[in-house]
């Protein structure tokens, strides 16, 4: 089965093992080794032996009953066809040792899950027609300790503000930046030595499952990013692992990596029981899998092997942890990410709306004068940006070489005023909200993994980063409270658009219309001007009385209805919500 890429799980085959009779199994696949050595302890203990492993069927060598405890150290000394012997660690490893060392650790969970409840509901719901707002997290750099700023944090230390921070803003998931185990600091973790074991820069294994359990018992899901399209080149890790190419299939120019062999069957196996691996044994509840269109390669001929394992992959998901999902960053407008498996497509339950960022990023990035000129770029794509399965990312891309913040046009006033008005529309827009950590107090330099957020800008006296964060926060809540945001995310169910063509006053509004018949309206005066007694019409509005629900500038007016529609005064560069009075 494993030779044929049909085994979903390798856990009884590969790696590490106790044994009920007190001993420890290893495995490990090396198809074409000449001879492959059990190297036990650390680099510097050079006292713990060696064992012999024995060749088995398909490449696989083995030896039971060795003496290595929990705790233990091993690496496997591989001799490659032309008698080279490389210490390599083990590709199975659920628990690595921090670099520099290249050492395995044996290891057995211990955590007693306290989840249940949420498991359970999980189970019983639908992903796209429920609430998803994500904070996008790098643990690294998320929180540092002042006094020692050089030390990343575990995750026994990150578990409490993280939950307490993310509950307090009203997300409904986090998405962590890949915390598999990679070798290079200066790496946001995209090339990755380890796809089993986390990275033990925050801790042990446990001490992640004790996070996960922990935000689940308050309520919030998890998202881990997942990387099937390369890993990295150290030759102590999967590159040439026996000596040949037997993980990739070449190299990776675009990121200075190796690509996964994705039509080698064991490969293939590998790889899902790595998802299969981070679904199970740490319950999360959704992979974002990047660099989809890297995979596929070309769009007008995607390669058949990328798509049939990640059909198979986005088939298993759901089958293994029901209720949980996938997300595709594919890069491709018109791509095959959501169409379903049954039609051609990948089967993805969500992917990265890319475009929407950039799109809306460019705009607010203009003189308010030029807006006019451009109102297009932003509502053309929005009429697609919400379709069902689209996930509007502002992200750890969007952060990095500028922040946010530093993106808007303007002086401090009129960023801020951007910057509230754009969460507003992200919130309110067709389609799930997520943000990368930093964005909700207006972090005014761009990200770097090397140090912790700005943390101190909510102590400044201006108070912009203080009223953002309490902005995110009230928009968290009422999303969570009103189906019209979640329900329906498909444009032509779920919303209705009310102005999408006012490009001389840059106006734009729209409805949202739940599952049950709840409604939401968002308006937006994106120009530098007041709009006062500015009309919108539309047959829902008829017959009701609006009260304003969000307002992010303090200062619009909705009066009463008129005909089919309403008048408001909305201020510049503002963004309101309003729902039927009951």
């Amino acid at each position: 089965m494993f030779l044929n890429g049909e085994q979903a799980s390798l856990a009884e085959m590969l790696g590490a093992h106790l044994q009920s009779d007190g001993g420890t199994r290893f495995g490990v696949w090396a198809p074409n080794a000449l001879a492959v050595e059990l190297v036990l302890g650390f680099e510097d203990d050079t006292d713990r032996g060696s064992v012999p492993l024995a060749s088995g069927d398909g490449g696989i060598w083995s030896a039971s009953g060795v003496d290595a405890p929990a705790g233990t150290a091993y690496r496997f000394a591989v001799t490659a066809p032309d008698g080279t012997v490389t210490l390599k660690t083990d590709p199975r490893a659920r628990q690595v040792a921090p670099r520099p060392s290249a050492c395995a650790i044996v290891t057995a969970s211990a955590h007693v899950w306290g989840d249940e409840d949420w498991i359970s509901a999980r189970a019983g719901s639908d992903p796209r027609s429920g609430p998803l707002s994500v904070y996008e997290v790098h643990l690294g750099s998320w929180r540092r300790n002042p006094a020692d700023p050089g030390r990343q944090l575990p995750f026994t230390e990150l578990a409490g503000p993280l939950v307490d921070h993310v509950v307090r803003l009203g997300f409904t998931h986090v998405e962590l930046l890949p915390i598999t185990a990679h070798p290079h600091p200066d790496s946001w973790g995209y090339q990755a030595t380890g796809y089993f074991a986390p990275d033990p820069r925050h801790g042990s294994p446990d001490d992640l499952r004790a996070l996960i359990d922990l935000l689940h018992r308050h309520g919030v899901g998890v998202i881990v990013d997942w990387v099937p399209a390369h890993f990295a080149t150290d030759a102590w890790a999967l590159a040439q692992f026996d000596g040949t190419a037997t993980y990739e299939s070449g190299p990776q120019e675009r990121w200075d990596t190796l690509a996964f062999d994705l039509g080698r069957p064991e490969v293939r196996a590998f790889l899902h029981d790595s998802a299969r691996h981070w679904l199970e044994e740490f319950h999360v509840d959704g992979l974002r899998v990047d660099a989809v269109s890297t995979m596929l390669g070309d769009p007008s001929a995607p390669d058949p092997d990328a798509v049939s394992f990640l059909q198979e992959l986005n088939a298993m998901v759901p089958a293994i942890a029901p209720g949980a999902f996938t997300i595709a960053e594919e890069e491709w407008p018109d791509g095959p990410a959501l169409t379903p498996i049954e039609d051609g497509g990948l089967g993805f339950t969500f992917k990265w709306n890319l475009g929407w960022a950039a799109d809306w990023l460019r705009y607010l990035g203009r003189d308010p004068e030029a807006r006019a000129a451009a109102h297009r770029e932003i509502t053309n794509p929005s009429y697609f940006a919400g379709g069902a399965g689209y996930v509007l990312a502002i992200s750890h891309d969007d952060a990095g070489e500028q922040s946010l913040w530093r993106r808007l046009w303007g002086d401090e006033a009129q960023r801020e005023a951007g910057l509230r008005a754009l969460l507003a529309l992200q919130w309110a827009h067709p389609g799930k909200q997520s943000l990368f950590m930093g964005c909700e107090f207006a972090q005014r330099d761009a990200w770097s993994h090397h140090g912790a957020l700005d943390w101190e800008l909510l102590e400044a006296d201006d108070g912009v980063a203080g009223r953002t964060l309490a902005l995110v926060g009230e928009l968290g809540a009422q999303y969570r409270a009103r189906p019209a945001l979640w329900s329906v995310d498909d444009n032509e169910l779920g919303t209705r658009w009310i102005a999408a063509d006012d490009a001389a006053r840059s106006v734009y509004a729209f409805a949202r219309v739940g599952a049950g018949g709840e409604l939401l309206v968002c308006a937006a005066n994106l120009s530098g001007e007041e709009r006062p007694g500015y009309r919108l019409e539309h047959e829902l509005l008829a017959g009701r009385d609006w009260a304003l629900a969000l307002d992010t500038s303090g200062a619009a007016r909705v009066h009463a209805a008129a005909g089919d529609g309403l008048l408001i005064d909305l201020p510049p560069m503002t963004t309101i919500w309003m729902v039927p009075r009951d």
